[in-house]
C-alpha cells in the first residue's frame, strides 16, 4: 500500500482514507457501532459522536476508515491518551471495528497504522486496542508484527525509533 499525507490530519492508504470523524459521518457509521457495540442506542451514539467531534482535543477523538471514493467511514477507532501503571502514557482505542464484504484487514490496517502515528504524536509508549467481535484472524504484521484475533483487547508497545531500527 502506499501512503501519502493529506491535509487535515488525513491519511490515504491506496484506496482508503484515514481521518478524524467529522459530523456528517455520525449517522451512516453508526452501523459499525451497532456491530462493536449492540447494546449503544443511535441516540448515545450520536450524542457521544458530538461531544467528542465539539470537543477538537488532541487527546481522545473518533478516526475513521472509508474507501477513497464514498463518504461514508467503513471502521471505526475512538481513542483516548490514558495513563497506565505498567506503561505509563498509552493511547487506549475502544472500540476498533470494521465493516467490508470482501476483506477487512487493509481496513484494519489502515486504522491501527493511523492510532500509531497518533499515539507517537502524543509520546505514548503502547497503544491498546479492544478489537470487536468475530473471531477471524487478521495478519497485521506489516503494522505490528504478528497476527491478532478479531476479539479481546491487546496492547500494542511502540518502541522509539532507534530501538525499532536495531532490531
Amino acid at each position: 500500500m502506499s501512503k501519502t499525507t493529506a491535509p487535515a490530519g488525513r491519511i490515504t492508504e491506496g484506496c482508503f482514507v484515514v481521518e478524524p470523524m467529522t459530523a456528517r459521518q455520525i449517522g451512516p457509521s453508526y452501523p459499525i457501532i451497532q456491530m462493536a457495540l449492540p447494546r449503544v442506542s443511535r441516540a448515545d451514539w450520536r450524542s457521544f459522536a458530538r461531544r467528542t467531534i465539539a470537543a477538537m482535543s488532541s487527546h481522545r477523538g473518533i478516526l475513521v476508515i472509508r474507501r477513497r471514493e464514498r463518504p461514508y467511514p467503513s471502521g471505526i477507532a475512538c481513542y483516548r491518551c490514558e495513563t497506565d501503571l505498567s506503561h505509563g502514557r498509552i493511547l487506549t482505542a475502544r472500540p476498533l471495528a470494521a465493516i467490508d464484504i470482501l476483506n477487512t484487514v487493509p481496513l484494519f490496517h489502515g486504522l491501527v497504522e493511523g492510532l500509531v502515528t497518533i499515539a507517537r504524536a502524543h509520546d505514548c509508549r503502547a497503544l491498546r486496542v479492544a478489537l470487536a467481535s468475530g473471531g477471524a484472524i487478521v495478519p497485521l504484521s506489516a503494522t505490528i508484527g504478528w497476527p491478532i484475533e478479531i476479539s479481546g483487547e491487546y496492547t500494542i508497545i511502540l518502541l522509539p525509533p532507534a530501538e525499532r531500527m536495531v532490531q
